[in-house]
């Protein structure tokens, strides 16, 4: 199959629907930009976050009062890390708040290599010590750390990172035989030696998600992987490595899907867990993409497996997702944000039709009520009632940034640190 992809970014919502998502990312900023003093430090839900949504409105509106917004909730997040030292975790951790300031620098054209020097030199001190990183995965573990490292690869301790991530990868893979190549219909991939992970103290349980499983391992390693556009930035041994793992991981993860149940979301004693409400955090769309990217290392095989299973996800009814809310970990804008970067990896506008419906869907959970004015009437589905959250991943910042990717020609590019795009 010949690789189509749409070669610059395009908004998926015109005219009056543009207009009414633009007011209500105008309304998040306006209550984010009152709330920022009561914020924690992290990226998933504190001011890291928060400050992406504000340095995203300053490059498209170029108005510098969103730009001093975004620079004083950084100021936050990094005093409040040097008071009380964190966890490396990506989404969680000193990383985080690091990776923000890194990617907004580079967006208003004010890059500094050198600002997180320390920064690579705790990480690097975290990837030495065993005991250091306590998982594989995105949110907390090896993953979210070679995220952080990829980002700033031109330094040559951050370089020294990604190494050690992917060598440890390596040597945390349970290595399995190849079995069979796909289940009857469904997607194939030739038989190889297959390589999974799992949490320390979950042996029996194999995850596929994007945000704590083996896709997230698959995109990671798609950018360090021989032959992809990253893996200038690893040694040759580091690439080689990552390309020996990624067709283990891709070999496996192929090997789940199931015609008509797509993946489960995790797998447990050998027994697939029912399907959940789908999302970026598990959910066949976010895996698709994540075997997409994979196929830039030269596997068209995988991007044909990722296409089918992406343009089934799109086609299956939105009462199937189990969406409840228009968060971005595993809500509405998540589907309408990853369908946005299925549609411009593949140019198919079926994808693009799918991203509209989640992003027109994430609108419509909006509410008036008063107390939820806090995030602009966008609000997270619990069991106890509805909350009012700021954050990036559960609350209405990742909502605002979501909806200015689909109104504006400037890509979503903080989408990095979800594993989304790069490479």
């Amino acid at each position: 199959m010949s690789e189509t992809r749409v070669p610059a970014w395009q908004p998926v919502l015109s005219g009056d629907e543009a207009g009414v998502a633009r007011r209500a990312v105008g309304d998040i900023a306006a209550a984010l930009a009152s709330g920022g003093a009561s914020l924690d430090h992290d990226l998933a839900d504190g001011a890291a976050g928060v400050a992406l949504l504000f340095g995203y409105r300053a490059r498209i509106t170029g108005e510098t009062g969103h730009a001093a917004m975004a620079a004083a909730l950084l100021d936050r997040a990094a005093d409040r890390v040097a008071r009380a030292p964190t966890s490396p975790s990506l989404f969680h951790g000193f990383t985080g708040v690091a990776w923000a300031a890194d990617h907004l620098r580079g967006l208003a054209g004010d890059a500094d290599p050198a600002c997180n020097d320390e920064i690579d030199a705790a990480v690097d001190a975290a990837l030495r010590c065993p005991a250091g990183v306590p998982g594989f995965d995105l949110v907390t573990g090896l993953v979210g750390l070679g995220v952080y490292a990829l980002e700033r690869a031109d330094r040559p301790l951050a370089r020294r990172c990604v190494d050690r991530v992917v060598a440890r990868l390596a040597a945390t893979a349970r290595r399995m035989p190849g079995g069979p190549a796909g289940s009857e219909g469904g997607p194939q991939h030739r038989p190889a030696a297959q390589a999974v992970w799992t949490a320390p103290d979950r042996p029996d349980r194999l995850d596929l998600g994007l945000a704590h499983g083996i896709p997230g391992v698959i995109a990671l390693l798609a950018r360090c992987a021989s032959g992809s556009a990253e893996a200038a930035a690893c040694s040759r041994a580091t690439a080689a490595t990552a390309r020996d793992l990624l067709d283990g991981a891709v070999g496996w993860l192929l090997a789940q899907w199931r015609p008509g149940a797509g993946f489960p979301p995790r797998i447990v004693g050998g027994r697939p867990a029912p399907r959940r409400r789908a999302g970026w955090c598990y959910g066949d769309a976010a895996v698709a993409l994540a075997l997409i990217q994979a196929s830039r290392v030269g596997e068209p095989a995988w991007r044909s497996a990722g296409l089918g299973i992406a343009r089934a996800s799109a086609a299956r009814p939105a009462c199937e997702a189990g969406v409840r809310d228009a968060s971005l970990c595993h809500g509405a804008a998540a589907l309408g944000l990853i369908y946005q970067r299925l549609y411009h990896a593949t140019g198919d506008p079926l994808l693009r039709d799918a991203a509209r419906r989640w992003v027109l869907r994430m609108l419509a959970y909006r509410s008036d009520r008063h107390e939820l004015a806090p995030s602009a009437g966008f609000y997270l589905a619990t069991r106890e009632a509805p909350r009012a959250v700021p954050g990036l991943m559960n609350g209405a910042a990742g909502i605002g940034l979501v909806l200015l990717a689909a109104t504006t020609e400037i890509a979503p590019d903080w989408d990095r640190a979800l594993l989304l795009s790069g490479g």
